[in-house]
């Protein structure tokens, strides 16, 4: 039974992020090629920095609230209320921050208005979504999931038509207002939904010792995973900023798209693995080494197509993205080291060594960006990508030695109480 309900929510979540995946394709392609190199590098540069600071924007609640309403569904009230309340205040806060800091983070020529645009869409509309996707999960209507995450997108990509049909010119202020529109709109919707069909929110802006803890574990785990994945950005458009490094951008956009039916797997088999929790440590472990082959199986099905497809999409986004057909092929390897090391961390999550997991990924994201700065100062792009590969293989290397560990540790575990008992 188990099997079947592993297998629908895959399939949904499957399905669901394939749609997804479409429009995202489709919005990707207009926008860049109405934006051009340049104005859709530094968007790309934006959005990177609100992923980074995402998870701090919540304190982790979401995660928290999976977790523990995957264990018991009785206090989604409580924590979906505390997670909203949370992600508010520390939201504010953080733009706040970020509005002071924004000359060390960006070159000083780069305007206020579409920066304080896309936090506001990214730290508190659409972390909101994320914390009512988490909610959903944990009751497994992952139906629903997929539903919402492609209505994220199918409504940018209909604010990107809108205007693009409208004949107004897009500009980099104009697209961030759009798309804080449409990411506002799903979050109500979503908002709304969850509470008809499963119970209100009981809005608070405190939370227990413990919360607290496991959420800044999540936090700075999600948060390190994010800074591993974007600080290359962050650091290209500051120090190294050119038409190329928006070639590379919309490059790596690609490939996030690509990386979407991996997403959705690791994300419907996690209420699987929390309910497994410690004394199905093996049982995780067993149903990651069945999957993660599937992932390279996938990246060479994706590669060898992307062979065929490379000249028509370059012809679609416009000769000022020439090259970006080099950099996805640079870059589809990663994705097989990035889905092994999430689904691995997932299982780290859910048998309780949140500790670890967040020690790893934080250790991760510090190499990255020492690793990022000194090879992207010296080489540019080349040595953004030859960094995410450094940094990708080291982070999975340690995490394959942790599990391996604990599985064993399990193992001799269990082989002792057999004796014991038959003693």
């Amino acid at each position: 039974m188990k099997n079947i309900s592993l297998i629908k929510n895959s399939i949904w979540m499957i399905s669901g992020n394939m749609l997804r995946a479409a429009f995202q394709l489709l919005y990707f392609l207009l926008l860049a090629k109405s934006l051009g190199s340049y104005d859709y590098g530094l968007f790309v540069a934006m959005v990177a920095l609100a992923t980074i600071l995402s998870p701090i924007s919540s304190v982790g609640f979401g995660s928290v609230l999976l977790r523990e309403v995957s264990k018991n569904r009785n206090t989604f009230n409580e924590l979906w209320g505390k997670s909203i309340g949370i992600t508010i205040i520390a939201s504010v806060f953080i733009i706040m921050l970020v509005l002071i800091f924004k000359n060390f983070l960006f070159n000083s020529s780069t305007p206020y208005a579409p920066i304080v645009v896309i936090l506001f869409s990214e730290l508190i509309f659409s972390k909101l979504i994320e914390i009512n996707l988490q909610a959903l999960q944990a009751f497994e209507k992952m139906k629903m999931v997929a539903l919402f995450q492609s209505s994220l997108t199918f409504s940018r990509l209909i604010g990107v038509l809108i205007i693009y049909i409208s004949g107004v010119e897009i500009n980099l202020f104009v697209w961030s207002a759009v798309y804080m529109i449409a990411t506002l709109a799903i979050s109500i919707i979503s908002t709304k939904y969850l509470f008809s069909s499963i119970g209100r929110a009981d809005l608070r802006f405190d939370a227990k010792i413990s919360e607290l803890k496991d959420g800044i574990y999540f936090a700075l785990g999600i948060g390190s995973q994010s800074l591993t994945l974007d600080i290359d950005k962050i650091i290209l458009s500051k120090v190294a900023y050119s038409e190329a490094v928006g070639i590379y951008f919309a490059a790596a956009r690609i490939i996030d798209v690509i990386y979407t039916p991996i997403r959705s797997v690791i994300s419907a088999i996690n209420p699987t693995l929390y309910k497994n929790g410690i004394p199905g440590a093996i049982n995780s472990i067993t149903l990651a080494a069945k999957i993660i082959p599937m992932f390279g199986l996938y990246i060479a099905i994706v590669t060898l197509v992307f062979f065929f497809m490379k000249t028509v999409i370059i012809k679609i986004l416009g000769e000022s993205f020439e090259g970006a057909d080099i950099y996805i092929i640079q870059l589809l390897p990663i994705l097989f080291f990035r889905g092994a090391f999430y689904i691995l961390a997932d299982i780290l999550s859910s048998i309780d060594k949140n500790l670890l997991r967040t020690t790893i990924q934080i250790c991760t994201a510090i190499l990255t960006t020492f690793i990022s700065l000194y090879l992207v100062k010296n080489n540019g792009v080349q040595g953004a990508i030859t960094g995410v590969y450094v940094t990708s293989f080291i982070a999975l290397a340690v995490i394959v030695c942790m599990i391996v560990f604990i599985g064993n540790r399990e193992n001799r575990s269990k082989i002792a109480k057999q004796t014991d008992t038959h003693e």
